[in-house]
Parts: structure tokens; sequence; C-alpha cells
């Protein structure tokens, strides 16, 4: 049997081993110290003899489930694509914000973890958020913040402790009258032609396209765009963001 390509795949295990293919085929390259421990990683060899292979290296590319999460409601660490527990979890590392575990535990964390986890009726009983995508350790920590959060239309403000809050609605707690402001009302000037925009376009995750960066299908609103006269486009990309 015919074979044009071999994959191992290794999760970077602390137990892990050197690769016994490469080790054979490079055996001054590749040693027995080559382990990779704590680096998941795959290792494709091709046979470059075969007809299907002349034209060069082939693209290849895989789709990985990435770190493991603690999750503070069971107490468990496992994968798991829950906005929040990913947010959390960004939070504690020390290529993120390198918080405490006090900065990051309370009932914030576990009430924006339910509202991801909830199922919609309308997306087939889908997770009402999810987390798909991938980041550089060496990006700016904030803008990888602010692009988890998007992907659960959420935020997070921080004084002392770290405070999570999902997209979803919230019973409202108190009624504020003009007793409540804190000084004079004041007045906000309509936003610059720079920052007005009756369209937004932008690139998400596609599951049919093997996870890949995709354009979305740009939204335009018509009513907008005749008050304004113009196309106005803003992008809006959501790296974090797959298609339900």
């Amino acid at each position: 049997m015919r074979r044009l390509a071999l994959v191992r795949h290794f999760n970077g295990s602390p137990d892990q081993v050197a690769d016994p293919v490469l080790m054979a085929l490079l055996p001054a390259e590749w040693t027995a110290t080559d382990r990779l421990r704590g680096l998941a990683h795959s290792i494709w060899t091709f046979d470059l003899r075969e007809p299907e292979l002349q034209g060069g290296m082939p693209d290849v590319s895989t789709v990985w489930r990435g770190k493991k999460l603690y999750d503070p409601r069971t107490g468990l660490t496992a994968w798991s694509a829950n906005n929040a527990l990913c947010v959390r979890d960004f939070l504690r590392s020390e290529y993120g914000k390198r918080c405490t575990e006090l900065q990051v535990t309370n009932p914030s964390f576990d009430a924006a973890a339910n509202a991801c986890d909830e199922t919609l009726d309308d997306f087939d009983d889908a997770p009402r958020y999810t987390c798909n995508g991938a980041f550089r350790t060496d990006a700016d920590p904030d803008q990888t913040l602010r692009q988890l959060l998007q992907s659960m239309a959420g935020s997070a403000s921080f004084a002392g402790t770290w405070r999570l809050q999902a997209g979803v609605y919230t019973a409202p707690v108190m009624d504020l009258t003009d007793a409540d402001n804190a000084g004079a009302v004041e007045s906000i000037p309509s936003p610059t032609g720079m920052q007005v925009f009756n369209g937004l376009r932008g690139q998400f995750y596609d599951p049919q396209k093997a996870d890949q960066l995709t354009d979305y299908t740009p939204y335009k609103n018509a009513a907008f765009e005749a008050e304004d006269g113009r196309e106005l486009w803003s992008d809006l990309s959501l790296p974090f963001t797959k298609e339900a």
C-alpha cells in the first residue's frame, strides 16, 4: 500500500519522547533529547518521489484543541470552548495579565460562564457563545483580552479584582433618577465623519473551511446609507468567533 504522507501528533506531555521517525530519518539533526516537552505539535513526512507530490510540498493545516481550562463551577480542569473560562485562564496566565487566583474568583465569572453555556433554540441548541481561535503569546495582552471578550459580546473591569460580564440581558436591580446624577448634564456631540458608518465587514473562523479566517457576508443598513448618501464601511473582525 502506497503512503504519500505520515502524520504524527504530539500533545506536549511532560513525559513526551522524541519522534522515532525523525530520529531514523535525520539521525544527526534529531536525537533522543529533542523531545519538545510542553510543546504541542504535528510532524508531517511526505514521500516527494510520488507523482502526486511532484509539484512540491503541499500546504497542510490541522485543527487543534487548546489548553485545558480550570472551571471554578465544578473544580475540574478540562478542555473547554467556554468564553468566560478562556478569559479567566488568560487573566491568570503568565502570557496574559498574571493575576492571582483571588483576583479572578468571584460570582461574576460563574455567571458569565453559565450565560455562555446557555443553549439557544434558534441555533439548534448550540451554546450561546463559544471561543474559537488562537493568539500569539508575544502579542499585546490588552488587545488579546479585548478580542476574547468580543467573542462573548462581553466586558471586563478591574478594581482590585476582575469582574466579567457576558453579552446577555440582566434584569435591572434599581431605578435611577435625576437625583443620582453626579454632576450637571453634559451634551455629547454627534460622531465625526470618520466615526460614522452604515456597514460592517470583517473576518471570522469558518468551520466549513477547516476553521480558516474567512470574510463574512458584509452587513449594510440601507436606511442609514440613504441618510448618509453613500456607503461608509467599518471593519469588525471576529478572530475568536466562528459560525454557529
